[in-house]
């Protein structure tokens, strides 16, 4: 059995220790065409967005076969920017005799809208919804529904709700 794995970073280490282990069994070649056998990290993956252009995602999709060597490619490829919303990934094995398999996955990447939102339902469930607390909730829909046309009033709104909440803690 051959392994490849396609990754970038810390992750390459752990692959090949893994590698060792997976093919440590299999020393013979089978005469089998099979099409090679795909991992990726199952239907979806999501990120948060860390600049206007989105985020970068780093995932690891492996490749084995009995027929060497097994090549896999991604597109978009792991450790690239990903900008907000849903992008698909498909990867395509190959090994040497010409079998090929495709599997795909998502990647969503939340961005400053979908990312207030997110704040939004986790204070509602913290803080109740009258006085002050409405008013900081108010702060941040303002920020929500700015952040895809204006990011001057988005970004003046959290400060407005940023300064308010400093002003409130401790009361």
């Amino acid at each position: 059995m051959h392994v490849l794995f396609k990754t970038s970073g810390l992750g390459l280490l752990a692959l090949g220790v893994l590698a060792l282990f997976v093919g440590a069994g299999s020393a013979a070649q089978s005469d089998s065409n099979a099409a090679p056998a795909i991992t990726v990290p199952g239907a979806s993956l999501t990120a948060t967005a860390t600049s206007p252009r989105g985020a970068v995602v780093s995932y690891i999709a492996a490749a084995t076969d009995d027929v060497a060597p097994v090549r896999i490619d991604c597109a978009p490829q792991s450790g690239a920017v990903f900008s907000a919303g849903t992008t698909t990934v498909q990867c395509v094995a190959a090994d040497a005799a010409g079998a090929t398999t495709t599997r795909t996955f998502t990647i969503h990447v939340k961005g400053a809208s979908e990312q207030m939102g997110d704040l939004i339902a986790d204070l509602q469930k913290l803080l109740p919804v009258s006085g002050v607390y409405s008013g900081l909730l108010d702060k941040l829909r303002t920020a929500q529904s700015g952040a895809p046309v204006s990011p001057a009033l988005a970004c003046g709104a959290t400060n407005a709700f940023l300064n308010e909440l400093g002003a409130q803690t401790g009361k």
